[in-house]
């Protein structure tokens, strides 16, 4: 089963950053403020030492979900099969990519502690569609060597900010995760089935891995 390491990598650092106290650099527009605000209600959720496993990996997805538009993500990754495939297998799709993100996601938290992020300013891509421009910085201010960049793109489309998009270091993840899929799928005679299959196990797995290592 050859993984998806690289895209996975880029997820987790990603929402990592979004978990990290914030050092504003200007005055923050409403797209600015809207990762800010968010990266402290993540950190609060994943410091609650009064949670239990469980009951943090559940805020933390639900918070997540609150803030990231999967659903539109997962879509975007399936490419030309969102439209090709069958409704509900479709549908099946976008919850295992949903549970196999927010694996990914809490098993590479546990690697980070420390680091803050700075925003460095915004750009405004078309109306209602932004850049927030941001760099991980290590304990003592100094540029992350791992991550140094991350930019989010943040939409305002129906006049709800979300997060729908993430680039770490130049490299857009929702497209290096298309093109991961694109291949698995071309690879499995287009079988959605076994792309969503596949995903469940990697979830899984993933889960199995952090818990054993916690114990």
């Amino acid at each position: 089963m050859k993984p998806f390491s690289a895209p996975a990598r880029l997820f987790a650092a990603a929402a990592f950053a979004l978990t990290l106290g914030i050092a504003v650099a200007q005055a923050a527009t409403p797209a600015e403020t809207f990762i800010q605000e968010n990266a402290q209600k993540g950190l609060t959720i994943l410091k609650d030492t009064s949670l239990s496993r469980d009951a943090k990996q559940a805020q933390f997805q639900a918070f997540l979900e609150s803030l990231i538009d999967i659903h539109r993500i997962a879509l975007f990754t399936l490419g030309d099969a969102a439209k090709s495939a069958p409704p509900a297998d479709v549908e099946a799709f976008t919850q295992a990519f949903r549970g196999y993100a927010a694996a990914v996601y809490q098993e590479q938290f546990a690697h980070y502690s420390g680091e803050t992020l700075k925003v460095t300013g915004s750009m405004e891509r078309a109306p209602d569609d932004f850049i927030v421009q941001t760099e991980v910085l290590e304990p003592d201010g100094s540029p992350s060597a791992n991550d140094p960049e991350v930019d989010f793109r943040v939409s305002s489309a129906g006049g709800k900010l979300q997060v729908i998009d993430a680039s770490v270091m130049g490299v857009w993840l929702s497209l290096q995760q298309r093109d991961q899929f694109t291949a698995f799928l071309s690879q499995h005679n287009n079988d959605v089935k076994a792309l969503t299959a596949d995903l469940s196990v990697r979830a899984a797995n993933i889960r199995d891995s952090a818990s054993s290592g916690r114990n």
